[in-house]
C-alpha cells in the first residue's frame, strides 16, 4: 500500500512518527532498560525523574510534547467513540463487535487488503501506526475498538489529544515496569517508548551522537523526533562506559522544551490539575537553577533497590550506578513473544566506527585527567616527602663543607715543612753522573753467576 503510506506520511499528527522510520531510527531496549533502573521514586502522577551521570533528568508532557509534536490538551464536550456505517471492512468489524489484533492484521488482512477501498486502507495504515506504535501493546491484544472508531474520521482523529492519552500510558507503563524490575520479575514495556529514548538522546546529546545521526543544525525543531537519521546499536558496555566517562563539560539538559533546552522549566500549560506536590522535587529543581555539582551526589537508595529523590552530598554508594549491571529481566517493547537474539542490520554503518572512537576517546582523556582534589593529595603527598628529604640535603651538605675544610687545613700543615726542606739536587751532588759511565755492554763488569753461564756456553 504504497500510496497510501505517502499520505500518511505526510499527515500533520503521525507523519513525523512515519519519518523515523524513513530515517533509520532504530529502538535500543538496552537504553531503556537502563534508564529504568535509575529512576528517581517521587509523589508526582504526571512526571518522572532519572538520572544519568549522577545528574537528575526530567521526563514530562513538556518534554514528550517537544518530543513527539502531539496534543496534549483535551477538548471538551466532543464525543470519540461516534462512527458512521459506510459498509466497509472497518464499518462492518464494528457493527459485528468482532475483535482484531496486530498479529490479524498482519497474517490475514494484509493480504486481501488491495481488495477494500481505498479509504479503508488508509485507515488500515492508521490503525498499525497508533496500535502499534503510539499505543503499543503485545500484537496478541485486541486493539481498542475506540482507535477504529477514531479513524473513521480523519479530520476528528487529528483533532484528539493523542500527547495526553499516549504519555499518560507510557507513564502508567514505566512504572509498572519499573516495579516489576525492582522485584527481579520479567517485564513488558507497552506504550510509545520510543518516545523515552529520542528524550535521552535529546538530553544527554552525546549519547544521541554516539547512536545516531543529527539530521538537521536548527537546535530547536519540534517535534525532535525527526531529528536523528540512522542507528548503531548500543551494549550495556556502551552505556556503562559512557555514564563512567561523564564530565562537567559534557552537555546535559535536565529540562527540555519546544522553545529551547533549558529555558523552560515549568510553564503553566502542562500543569495537570490533578498533579502531586512534592517538595524534594522543588528541591531538585532549585539544585539545578543554582548550578550544583552532582559529582558528589549520593541518591539514597531503599531496600527495594528505588533511588529516592532526596539529595545528600556524599560519598557515592557502592550499588548506586551500578545497579542495573546485575543479571535483571529484559525488556521487551510492546510485545510479550521475545525475538531472536540474530545479529541486527545497521542502517548506518559509519555511526558504528564513530561510538567506538568517541568511547576511546572519552576513555583517554578520562585517564589523563586528574580532578582537583588528586592533585591537591599527590602535591601534599610530594611536598611530605620532599622537606625531609631537603633536610638531608642540608645535613649532606654542611658535613661536606666542614670535610673540605679538614683536608685544606690537613694540607696546609703537610705543606709547610716541605718549604724548609733542602732541594733534592742538593743530595745528589756528589753522586757520579751518567756521562762517566760506560757505554759498550761488552766492558760492563757482570755478576759471577752470569760469567760461569758464558763459561758454560763456551
Amino acid at each position: 500500500m504504497e500510496a497510501e503510506y505517502k499520505i500518511v506520511l505526510q499527515d500533520p499528527v503521525f507523519g513525523s512518527i512515519v519519518k523515523m522510520h524513513e530515517n533509520g531510527l532504530g529502538y535500543s531496549a538496552r537504553l531503556i532498560h537502563s534508564i529504568l533502573g535509575k529512576q528517581l521514586m517521587t509523589d508526582k502522577k504526571h512526571e518522572l525523574w532519572f538520572i544519568f551521570g549522577q545528574r537528575p533528568l526530567r521526563f514530562s508532557m513538556q518534554e514528550y510534547y517537544a518530543v513527539t509534536g502531539f496534543m496534549f490538551r483535551e477538548t471538551n464536550n466532543e464525543n470519540w467513540e461516534t462512527w458512521e456505517k459506510d459498509g466497509g471492512f472497518w464499518s462492518n468489524l464494528l457493527e459485528s463487535n468482532a475483535g482484531i489484533t496486530l498479529k490479524m492484521i498482519k497474517d490475514v488482512h494484509i493480504k486481501s487488503a488491495n481488495k477494500w477501498s481505498r479509504e479503508d486502507r488508509l485507515r488500515l495504515v492508521y490503525v498499525c501506526i497508533i496500535a502499534g506504535l503510539v499505543m503499543a501493546q503485545s500484537i496478541y491484544v485486541h486493539i481498542p475498538r475506540k482507535y477504529i472508531m477514531l479513524v473513521m474520521d480523519l479530520e476528528r482523529l487529528h483533532r484528539y489529544p493523542w500527547g495526553l492519552t499516549s504519555f499518560d500510558f507510557l507513564v502508567e507503563n514505566i512504572n509498572k515496569s519499573s516495579a516489576g524490575l525492582r522485584e527481579g520479575k520479567s517485564y513488558t514495556l507497552d506504550g510509545f517508548s520510543l518516545a523515552l529514548q529520542i528524550w535521552l538522546m535529546e538530553a544527554i546529546p552525546v549519547l544521541g551522537t554516539m547512536m545516531s545521526t543529527k539530521v538537521k543544525n536548527a537546535p530547536v525543531t519540534i517535534p525532535r523526533c525527526t531529528n536523528w537519521s540512522g542507528f548503531s546499536a548500543l551494549s550495556f558496555g556502551d552505556i556503562s562506559r559512557l555514564e563512567s566517562t561523564f564530565r562537567d563539560i559534557d552537555d546535559i539538559y535536565p529540562f527540555i522544551s519546544c522553545t529551547g533546552d533549558f529555558d523552560v522549566v515549568d510553564s503553566a500549560e502542562y500543569v495537570r490539575d490533578d498533579e502531586m506536590t512534592d517538595g524534594r522535587v522543588d528541591c531538585l529543581k532549585n539544585m539545578i537553577s543554582h548550578g550544583t555539582d552532582w559529582s558528589t551526589q549520593v541518591w539514597e537508595i531503599d531496600g527495594a533497590g528505588s533511588r529516592s529523590c532526596t539529595a545528600r552530598a556524599e560519598t557515592l554508594a557502592t550499588n548506586g550506578d551500578n545497579a542495573c549491571e546485575a543479571e535483571t529481566p529484559t525488556c521487551v517493547p510492546g510485545d510479550k513473544s521475545v525475538p531472536s537474539r540474530g545479529k541486527k542490520r545497521v542502517r548506518d554503518p559509519g555511526s558504528e566506527a564513530r561510538k567506538k572512537q568517541m568511547l576511546w576517546e572519552r576513555a583517554v582523556a578520562k585517564e589523563r585527567h586528574i580532578d582537583d582534589g588528586l592533585q591537591s593529595l599527590i602535591r601534599d603527598l610530594f611536598q611530605s616527602a620532599l622537606i625531609p628529604l631537603e633536610e638531608k640535603i642540608d645535613n649532606l651538605q654542611g658535613k661536606i663543607e666542614g670535610l673540605e675544610t679538614s683536608v685544606a687545613a690537613l694540607t696546609s700543615k703537610i705543606g709547610a715543612p716541605a718549604q724548609n726542606a733542602p732541594p733534592i739536587n742538593a743530595t745528589r751532588s756528589e753522586e757520579p753522573s751518567t756521562s762517566d759511565l760506560p757505554t759498550n755492554p761488552e766492558t760492563v763488569p757482570l755478576p759471577k753467576t752470569v760469567r760461569k753461564t758464558r763459561n758454560s756456553k763456551r
